[in-house]
């Protein structure tokens, strides 16, 4: 799965972005528009979706004078369906709009915690879909809920692939759910094995692996210290 990162990979989504020729990008989980303005310098347009007023006028704030960004208030499964017929063809899709992965309570307990299965399933239904690219945040959380979640709001890692469709390249990697038509699968690979790369060197890997497949260092080190 790799590291556990911390909002949009930018990196990953400019390469999709441009493999793509995506020039539209929808976000659901605003929070203080960070991730909004950064996708705004990579793509013409920008959907945001922001549940809490307060974090929402926060956003709003911090985004002013960026006339490319459009921030829309509200739940997002209510709110897509009508967002998403302002989308004039295929996107990037940054989905982070779920609660309680900090340990905060900051989801109302009549709305799921997590409702990426349905924000999902209208994107679905958008007619440049099987040309999108999504990504997912959190994605350790769907292997099994953290402390704070509520479970019974939380989809599984399979559910969450299924919703993205049998035709789609779907993985894992750092800490964010991949979901890319196939043809895309080339840059997805090309950029983990930089991160690869950057991280651990190929050299020292291969020295990591050969060192697993060797049984006498094991017992080297039962004899020096077992």
């Amino acid at each position: 799965m790799g590291s556990v990162t911390f909002g949009i990979p930018l990196d990953l989504a400019t390469a999709l972005a441009r493999a793509a020729g995506l020039r539209y990008a929808v976000e659901t989980g605003t929070y203080l528009g960070g991730s909004a303005l950064m996708l705004a310098d990579l793509v013409d347009e920008v959907w945001s979706v922001e549940l809490k007023p307060e974090i929402f006028a926060q956003a709003r704030a911090n985004t002013a004078g960026r006339d490319s960004i459009h921030l829309v208030e509200g739940y997002s499964p209510e709110v897509l369906p009508g967002l998403l017929a302002e989308v004039p063809g295929p996107a990037l899709y940054w989905l982070d709009g779920h609660g309680g992965t900090f340990g905060a309570g900051d989801t109302p307990s009549h709305i799921r915690e997590c409702p990426v299965l349905e924000e999902l399933a209208a994107i679905a239904r958008h007619p440049s879909w099987d040309d999108s690219v999504v990504l997912i945040d959190d994605a350790r959380a769907f292997f099994g809920p953290m402390l704070q979640h509520r479970p019974e709001d939380w989809p599984t890692f399979l559910e969450v692939a299924a919703a993205l469709g049998p035709g789609r390249h779907v993985t894992v990697l750092d800490d964010v759910v991949i979901g890319v038509p196939q043809q895309l699968r080339p840059v997805v690979d090309d950029w983990w094995r930089g991160k690869l790369a950057e991280r651990d060197g190929l050299e020292a890997h291969s020295y990591l692996i050969g060192k697993l497949m060797d049984p006498a260092w094991v017992e080297d080190f039962k004899a020096a210290f077992g």
